[in-house]
């Protein structure tokens, strides 16, 4: 089975066909974090912990097709999931009850 990406499915291949092989990656992984917080934020009990899912599906939905660098691309994913770790520390102590 092929794992190059079918531009139909990838749409980092589809709007940014220049990209190159790791900044499409680094994109692909912004966009996976945006699914991911929005999955979690639709669960989540905590506010605090849901604000901070929001803004990871902003920002993550932002910066997937914004002119950037791969060290911009990477400091970007990086941050986010330090934040989802957050996020998800809110949920685990104040779930209902924040």
């Amino acid at each position: 089975m092929s794992s190059a990406p079918n531009p139909a499915q990838d749409p980092i291949q589809t709007f940014l066909p220049w990209a190159n092989e790791d900044e499409r990656k680094l994109r692909q992984r912004l966009l996976k974090a945006q699914t991911y917080a929005t999955g979690l934020s639709a669960s989540a009990t905590s506010t605090r912990a849901q604000g901070l899912y929001r803004l990871i599906v902003t920002v993550a939905g932002e910066r997937a097709f914004a002119p950037a660098s791969c060290d911009e691309l990477k400091d970007t994913a990086d941050g986010l999931v330090r934040l989802l770790m957050v996020a998800q520390m809110f949920e685990r102590t104040e779930g209902a009850h924040g």
